[in-house]
């Protein structure tokens, strides 16, 4: 998983137009990541 730290070293190696889709890329996979880990601390809370 891509912190903002290498997403920055990635631009730096990169053009922005190749970082920048990788840069949503990895906040959707975070997002869906997080959203995943919610749900699962609700269904166990649940029981």
């Amino acid at each position: 998983m891509l912190t903002a730290a290498d997403i920055i070293t990635l631009q730096k190696g990169y053009k922005l137009i190749h970082s920048f889709p990788i840069f949503l890329l990895t906040q959707t996979l975070t997002g869906v990541y997080i959203q995943v880990l919610k749900s699962k601390e609700s269904l166990t809370a649940a029981e």
